[in-house]
């Protein structure tokens, strides 16, 4: 969010709180009654005090309000928050990228527990995430994990995806469609699914080994 300039707090306004004003003498005008308003060349009471109490909530206020509505504008930006953990996984089916010559679904693991990853070549840590999962992969035989390549190019990708030594099957989406459902806000992200698909844990960002293993355990998957 911006910084946000607000005007000062209690500053005088030129007619209030000046010093040495001269008056004019009685003669020369009617004595003003209370209920009749001031008129513009008639000196006016100080009341600048009053006036510097008045206004202190004024700056204060506005910048709340500002603060409110960038928040406000930083959710709505940053669309719907990730699929939260104890959630069913949203159902999906994509055109394969790797290692699968029909499309990718989650129904087609019904009853088995399995690793969801999100990532993109474009993505800071997802060559190190791939080269990773990818090995977790190799090292236990009978692990189901999906890959979702989320908004990116299929070359790169690809180069990507074969330079890690990927196995498991890996879909692709380019337009971020599953990305959205699932409210991903940035790539790597994974889920942990059981044999419900029900989401006990999320990773945003890089997963390590030890989580792996522990989520692995978690998920009534084979160590």
């Amino acid at each position: 969010m911006q910084p946000v300039a607000v005007g000062r707090a209690g500053e005088r306004s030129p007619a209030s709180g000046r010093r040495g004003t001269r008056v004019a003498p009685r003669l020369e005008r009617e004595p003003r009654r209370d209920s009749e308003p001031c008129r513009e060349d008639e000196p006016r009471p100080d009341n600048g005090p009053r006036r510097r109490h008045e206004r202190s909530g004024g700056p204060a206020a506005l910048v709340a309000a500002l603060v409110i509505i960038g928040l406000a504008l930083t959710a709505w930006l940053a669309g719907p928050p990730a699929t939260a953990n104890g959630q069913t996984a949203h159902g999906f089916s994509l055109p394969p990228l790797m290692n699968a010559d029909q499309p990718v679904s989650l129904n087609d693991y019904i009853g088995r527990p399995l690793i969801l990853n999100f990532c993109a070549s474009w993505g800071p840590s997802c060559a190190a995430q791939t080269r990773l999962l990818a090995l977790f992969y190799r090292l236990r035989p009978g692990l189901v994990m999906i890959g979702i390549d989320s908004r990116d190019s299929r070359a790169a990708a690809l180069r990507m995806l074969r330079g890690s030594q990927v196995g498991y099957p890996v879909a692709d989406d380019p337009a971020e469609s599953v990305g959205a459902t699932y409210g991903v806000p940035g790539v790597p992200t994974t889920y942990f699914l059981n044999s419900r698909h029900q989401i006990i844990w999320t990773t945003l960002g890089y997963v390590d080994w030890n989580r792996l293993k522990l989520e692995l355990k978690a998920m009534g998957a084979s160590a």
